[in-house]
C-alpha cells in the first residue's frame, strides 16, 4: 500500500514540478532582460536589422520617387537624379545619425524597461533616447545630403508638377498656357538653387531646434516680395511674346470698356453707319504692340507694387487722348470710303421728281435714292457731305469716345486672375511665407492620427514616459498594464505551485522512507526526490530541445506581406527570403538554447544530490553488511 501511495505522490510531484519549470521558463522569457538581450545578440539580430533592413527601406523609398496627383488625378513621380548615388548618401546620412552602437544600447535599454515595467521593478516608464542631441549633431550632415540629393533641384521639380496645376485653369481662361519646360526654365530664373538650400536650412535647422525644446516655438518666416518681382519678370517675358500680352490686354481690357462706351450703331448721315465692331477694329490698328505692350507691362508692375503693398489698390489709368485724335483720322477715312461706295452704286436720277426727292434727302442727311444730275454731278454737294459726315465722327468721337480709361481693381483682376483670395495673397507676399507650430502638426500628423507634437518634443528632448507611450510608440499604458497583469498571474500560480510542490516533497519524502536507520532516512528522501526533480527537468530540457526540430520555415513562407508590398518591394521579398527566414529561425533556436541553458539550473543540482546521496547510501548499506 506504501508503494502504491508513493508513486501515486510521485507522480503528482512529477507533474508539479514539470508544470513549475515550465512556468518557470515562461516567467523568465517575460521578465528576464539577459534571456532576451542574449537571444537577440546571439542570433545577430541587431546586425542583421541596422545593415539589411534599413539598406533595403531606404533603396525602397528612392526607387519608388515621390509620386504627385495633381488635380486631374495625373499622378506623376519626381524621382532622385542618381539612386544609386542617393542610396548612399541617405545611408551614409543615416549611419551618421544613428550608429550601431547607439542602435544597440537604445535597443537594449528599451526592452530592459519595458521588462522592468511589466515586472512591477518599476511603476514609471523613462526611457532617454538623447535623441536631441543626436538630431543637432546631424545639422552638418544634412546640408552634405541636400547637396549630394540636389534637394534644392528635386523641390524645384515638385513644383513644376504643382505650378502646372495651379496655372493651368488660370492661364487657360486668359488664352495662353505655360509649357514643363518654361514652367521649369521660370523656376530656375525665381528660385534659385542657393535660394532653396538657405530657405531649406533655416528651416531644418529651426525645426531641430524646435523639436529639441531649445526653443519655445517654431515660426520661420521667408521673405518672398522680391521673388515676386522677378515672377512678374518671367511673366511679362512670356506675355510679350506671340502678342499674348497685346491680345490680352486688347481682348480683356481695352475693348470691354470700350463697349461699355459705344453705341451698338452709330449714324454718321446719308446711310452711312459704324457698328461697334467696326469702331473697335479701326482702334485694333490704332493700337499698336508697342503701346499696348507698354500698358500691359505696367499693369503687371502696378499688380506686383499693389500684391507688395507698395500701392494700396489695383487701379490703373490709360490715357486715350492721343488715340482718340488718330480714331477720328481714321473714323473720318472709314465714313469717306463709305460714302465714296454709296455714290458709286446709285444711279442718276431720271427725271425732275426723282431728283427733287434725292435733293431733299440730301439735306436731311438721308440717303438718296438716285444721283440728281448723275455722276458728273456730284462734286457739287460731295464736299458738302463730307463735311457733315466729319462733323457726326468729331462729335461721336467727343461722346463716345473717352480721352482715358480708368481700370478699377476688379478690371485689372481680370486680367492677372480674379482670386477671392488676393488680399490673404498680398498679406503673406507682404509679411513673408510663414511655417508656425500649426503648419508642423499638419505635416506630421494626419487628423485620423491626432498626433500631439508636444508628446513628440518632450520625447526627443527627454524620453519615452507614461504620457508620451502612446503617441510615439503606439502602445497604450492600459496594454502593457493587461500584460503586466498575465505576468503577476503566471508569477501567482507558480508561487502557489512551489507551496504545493514544497508540501508534495515534503510528503513524499516522508512516505519514501523505509529504512529503519534513522541516519539514512534524510539521505533516502534527498535522493527519491531529487530523482524526481532530475527526470521532470531533463523532461522539460527534452521537451525545450524538440522544439528545435519543428520546422517553421512552412509557416513564416506563407506570411502575407501584401499591405508593404506595393510600397516596399526590396523590403518585402526580403522579409520573404530564405535569408530572413534563416534569422527568424536562428532567433528561435538562440532563444531555445538560452531556455535550454536555464534548465540545467534544476538538472545539474538534482543530478549531483542524486548521485552523491545513492553513492552515500550504497556505501552506507556495504558497510553495515560488512559489520554484520
Amino acid at each position: 500500500m506504501r508503494k502504491i501511495f508513493l508513486v501515486f505522490i510521485g507522480i503528482i510531484l512529477f507533474v508539479t514540478m514539470s508544470v513549475s519549470i515550465l512556468l518557470s521558463h515562461i516567467s523568465s522569457t517575460l521578465s528576464s532582460k539577459n534571456l532576451l538581450d542574449n537571444t537577440l545578440e546571439k542570433s545577430n539580430f541587431y546586425d542583421y536589422f541596422y545593415d539589411s533592413l534599413i539598406t533595403l527601406f531606404v533603396e525602397d523609398i528612392v526607387e519608388k520617387g515621390y509620386e504627385i496627383n495633381g488635380n486631374n488625378q495625373n499622378s506623376k513621380l519626381v524621382n532622385f537624379y542618381d539612386n544609386e548615388s542617393a542610396k548612399k548618401s541617405i545611408n551614409l546620412y543615416m549611419k551618421n545619425l544613428i550608429s550601431k552602437e547607439y542602435f544597440k544600447e537604445k535597443t537594449k535599454l528599451t526592452i530592459n524597461q519595458i521588462l522592468m515595467l511589466l515586472n512591477n521593478e518599476n511603476h514609471d516608464l523613462s526611457i532617454d533616447y538623447d535623441f536631441d542631441i543626436v538630431m543637432k549633431d546631424s545639422i552638418t550632415d544634412f546640408r552634405t545630403l541636400s547637396k549630394d540629393l540636389r534637394l534644392a533641384q528635386l523641390i524645384k521639380d515638385i513644383l513644376s508638377v504643382e505650378s502646372k496645376e495651379i496655372l493651368q485653369p488660370l492661364t487657360k481662361d486668359l488664352g495662353f498656357e505655360y509649357t514643363e519646360v518654361e514652367i521649369k526654365s521660370a523656376l530656375d530664373e525665381i528660385f534659385p538653387d542657393e535660394w532653396i538650400e538657405n530657405n531649406l536650412f533655416i528651416i531644418h535647422d529651426s525645426f531641430i531646434y524646435y523639436i529639441a525644446e531649445d526653443t519655445d516655438s517654431f515660426l520661420v518666416t521667408i521673405p518672398i516680395d522680391d521673388r515676386l518681382e522677378l515672377a512678374a519678370n518671367v511673366i511679362k517675358n512670356k506675355l510679350n511674346e506671340d502678342d499674348i500680352l497685346y491680345d490680352l490686354v486688347l481682348k480683356k481690357l481695352l475693348n470691354p470698356l470700350l463697349e461699355n462706351n459705344l453705341s451698338n450703331l452709330t449714324d454718321f448721315g446719308y446711310g452711312i453707319t459704324a457698328t461697334q465692331e467696326e469702331v473697335l477694329s479701326i482702334f485694333k490698328t490704332l493700337a499698336p504692340k508697342d503701346w499696348v505692350g507698354m500698358h500691359g507691362n505696367n499693369i503687371i508692375d502696378s499688380s506686383v507694387s499693389y500684391l507688395t503693398s507698395e500701392k494700396d489698390d489695383l487701379s490703373y489709368s490709360i490715357d486715350l487722348s492721343d488715340r482718340k485724335t488718330a480714331a477720328a483720322t481714321e473714323l473720318k477715312v472709314f465714313g469717306k470710303n463709305k460714302l465714296d461706295n454709296l455714290l458709286s452704286e446709285l444711279p442718276a436720277c431720271q427725271n425732275f421728281i426723282q431728283s427733287s426727292l434725292a435733293t431733299s434727302s440730301i439735306a436731311k442727311k438721308n440717303k438718296p435714292s438716285c444721283i440728281p444730275g448723275g455722276q458728273l454731278a456730284i462734286n457739287i454737294f460731295y464736299d458738302d457731305m463730307i463735311k457733315i459726315i466729319n462733323d457726326e465722327v468729331d462729335k461721336f468721337i467727343k461722346d463716345q469716345f473717352p480721352s482715358k480709361l480708368d481700370l478699377s481693381s476688379e478690371d485689372v483682376e481680370g486680367l492677372i486672375g480674379d482670386d477671392s483670395d488676393l488680399i490673404e495673397l498680398r498679406k503673406i507676399i507682404s509679411d513673408g511665407y510663414s511655417l508656425t507650430n500649426d503648419d508642423l502638426i499638419s505635416l506630421i500628423s494626419s487628423e485620423e492620427e491626432n498626433m500631439n507634437i508636444e508628446d513628440i518634443r518632450n520625447f526627443i528632448a527627454g524620453n519615452i514616459n507614461n504620457q508620451n507611450l502612446e503617441t510615439i510608440i503606439g502602445l497604450e499604458l492600459r496594454e502593457l498594464n493587461e500584460v503586466r497583469n498575465y505576468i503577476n498571474q503566471i508569477k501567482l500560480i507558480q508561487t502557489m505551485i512551489y507551496v504545493f510542490m514544497i508540501i508534495i516533497v515534503m510528503l513524499f519524502a516522508f512516505v519514501s522512507i523505509k529504512s529503519t536507520n534513522k541516519g539514512l532516512r534524510f539521505l533516502v528522501s534527498i535522493r527519491n526526490t531529487s530523482f524526481v526533480f532530475l527526470i521532470s527537468s531533463l523532461l522539460i530540457g527534452l521537451i525545450i530541445q524538440s522544439v528545435k526540430l519543428i520546422d517553421i520555415t512552412p509557416y513564416l513562407e506563407n506570411i502575407s506581406l501584401t499591405d508593404i508590398k506595393n510600397t516596399f518591394p526590396n523590403l518585402s521579398n526580403e522579409l520573404n527570403s530564405n535569408n530572413f527566414i534563416s534569422q527568424i529561425v536562428n532567433i528561435k533556436n538562440a532563444w531555445i538554447n538560452e531556455m535550454f541553458i536555464s534548465t540545467l539550473i534544476y538538472i545539474l543540482p538534482s543530478m549531483i544530490f542524486f548521485i552523491l546521496s545513492l553513492v552515500y547510501i550504497k556505501n552506507k548499506e556495504k558497510n553495515k553488511k560488512g559489520e554484520s
